[in-house]
């Protein structure tokens, strides 16, 4: 083995430990996140900050994703107002990308809950990735 393979194995070697380091560590933040995600009780969507005794800063933000079939969304609005008599706006945003609009849907739910319920058999909601944030870590007995 001459000296330019012996630098690249070195190398290679260093990268090989510093990915097994990278993944450990994201494997212990994520725990580490989840855990103070379910100990921080808060909104579904919005965020707590946590104010500890020594300083420490915690804040948790939750939000949602939606899912839709648009097609679907669409239809149903029109099959309402052909029913009904009435006009109903597609909670759809059109731009570049076709995407829902949340702020039309939850008005729907909160204002309309029976049309809500038609167009919710075709949106799928789940929580998005919780985020957790220490803006300062303070200076206790373990900090």
């Amino acid at each position: 083995m001459n000296l330019e393979e012996k630098r690249l194995r070195v190398h290679a070697s260093k990268l090989v430990v510093a990915k097994a380091a990278e993944a450990q560590a994201k494997a212990t933040r994520i725990v580490a996140e989840n855990a103070l995600a379910a100990a921080i009780v808060g909104p579904e969507k919005g965020q707590v900050t946590r104010d500890l005794w020594d300083g420490t800063k915690i804040v948790v933000k939750r939000s949602l994703i939606y899912h839709c079939d648009f097609a679907a969304i669409r239809q149903t609005c029109e099959d309402y107002c052909k029913t009904y008599g009435g006009k109903a706006y597609a909670p759809i945003k059109h731009s570049t990308k076709v995407e829902l609009d949340i702020e039309a849907y939850e008005y729907y739910r909160k204002n309309h809950l029976e049309f809500w319920s038609l167009l919710a058999r075709h949106v799928q909601v789940k929580p998005a990735k919780t985020s957790v944030n220490i803006p300062s870590l303070g200076s206790g007995p373990d900090g």
